[in-house]
């Protein structure tokens, strides 16, 4: 995981993990993906080319229509092309969709969105956070999906005093061990719904012995782990764990060594790994067999769609569902369909949509109890990361497409989870809801972060 350092750029941060781009070249994305994922994927890609070539005009025009107003820049890293462009994608739209409602202002300030595509690749995160920095001059970073991204941005944004909001990216730390006030997740860490999930399928599924499957950098290890952590606190054993490269594409080899002696397999892979890996499952054998089960990634809406019947009967713990009835989250969904073709939006696209509300909300109340114009709010930002972030952990959402959304005191979201059950392709069952579930699960703050961070040896 990141490790402490004290030299230049990045002071305090160096990445477990390296890697040097166009923006916005959409068009070249997932390149040897899932065949059961083209006519889905060209559906949202040449959408997503869209937005991205066209935003930015839309923006800037809906900006200069308040004749001489001060335009909030706000960065946007992203994978865009790679293993999780689709996904990536579907975060550009989120963010538009809110814009759009919401006429292309948030807290009354015109906003106007600089999209960098990173490859997910750390190297060339680092090297377009430095040009949305240096080139661009964002007023603040609000972008990255992958744990691996967002280590990489804060090794920019913390020893430069610049805000990093992340609406997706989960790497543990950045909320605990290694927090920095210039910062705030609008999403769950790796290993939050997964150490309430361990708990829970000691509990409900009786499950004894699990083996675990997960991708090979920081999300994979921290998921994993935090299951394992849950699972095993509560009575379980995790038998065996096997990590995958993040550049695999044939989860045949790995689907052959899982141990057949276990009451059930928990996985956590993203973007078209899912897929692939779901399909291998099933051609061995074991998806009649073993139960699967897993973290949110594996039963997404995206992944649903991709996986067909290869998904049904999987357990999974998310934080949004389009299967959920509250109205919120159907009224998201239905203006999702309507802007965009009748397609359905999964947590990818949910989270910057909610990220886009509670700035707007944090704005807004800033604005309201300080009395600040909103010429005003670009340079404050710039000049008072801490405050700007502190105005966005002091916000509270009653009501998202996800639930009620509160922060803790490590910039971190307390949100409900749901337990979901996969009953016929692309759809599941709600079993269970965890009501203010929080990044610590069952411990205190301390005792919590006295040990070490989720990762490849830990648990052992």
């Amino acid at each position: 995981m990141a490790t402490c350092s004290s030299r230049g750029e990045g002071a305090g941060w160096e990445s477990d993990v390296e890697g040097a781009g166009s923006c916005v070249r959409i068009a070249e994305t997932n390149r040897g993906g899932c065949k059961g994922m083209r006519s889905y994927l060209s559906r949202w890609l040449s959408m997503v080319c869209v937005v991205a070539a066209v935003s930015l005009v839309a923006l800037n025009l809906a900006a200069g229509a308040g004749a001489g107003a001060v335009t909030l820049k706000i960065g946007v890293p992203l994978a865009l092309t790679g293993p999780i462009a689709e996904q990536a994608g579907e975060m550009v739209h989120g963010y538009q969709l809110y814009l759009n409602q919401h006429g292309n202002m948030l807290g009354g300030v015109p906003v106007k969105l600089y999209i960098e595509d990173t490859q997910a690749d750390p190297a060339m995160v680092i090297a377009k956070t430095r040009k949305l920095l240096s080139s661009d001059h964002v007023d603040f970073i609000g972008g990255a999906a992958l744990a691996l991204e967002s280590l990489a941005v804060i090794q920019v944004t913390a020893p430069r005093h610049v805000a990093f909001i992340t609406p997706m990216s989960s790497a543990d730390n950045l909320t605990q061990r290694k927090l920095v006030p210039t910062f705030a997740r609008l999403n769950m860490t790796s290993s939050q719904p997964n150490l309430y999930f361990g708990q829970w399928v000691y509990q409900n599924l009786h499950y004894k012995r699990v083996a675990v499957i997960a991708q090979d950098y920081a999300y994979g290890w921290e998921s994993a782990g935090g299951f394992q952590y849950g699972f095993e606190k509560s009575g379980g054993k995790v038998v065996q764990k096997l990590f995958a490269p993040f550049t695999v594409s044939d989860y045949a080899p790995f689907v052959r060594q899982l141990n057949a002696n276990v009451d059930a397999v928990y996985a956590i892979l993203v973007g078209a790994h899912v897929p692939r890996f779901e399909k291998a499952y099933n051609q061995f054998g074991l998806g009649g067999k073993i139960p699967l089960i897993g973290g949110p990634d594996i039963a997404d809406e995206d992944a649903l769609q991709a996986a067909g019947k290869d998904a049904v009967g999987i357990t999974i713990i998310h934080e949004y569902s389009k299967d959920t009835p509250a109205a919120a989250t159907q009224a998201f969904i239905e203006a999702w369909q309507k802007a965009y073709g009748g397609q359905t939006p999964s947590y990818w696209g949910e989270s910057t949509y909610t990220a886009a509300h509670w700035i707007d909300e944090a704005l807004t109340n800033y604005r309201k109890k300080t009395g600040m114009s909103a010429d005003a709010v670009p340079g404050w930002i710039v000049k008072n990361p801490e405050q700007f972030i502190s105005a966005i952990v002091d916000t509270k959402l009653a009501v998202t497409p996800r639930g009620p959304l509160a922060m803790d005191g490590y910039h971190n979201p307390i949100n409900n989870l749901y337990i979901f059950k996969v009953d016929k392709p692309n759809h599941k069952t709600v079993l269970a809801t965890i009501a203010g579930a929080n990044q610590f699960w069952m411990e205190s703050p301390e005792q919590f972060l006295s040990h070490p961070v989720f990762s490849r040896d830990f648990p052992q």
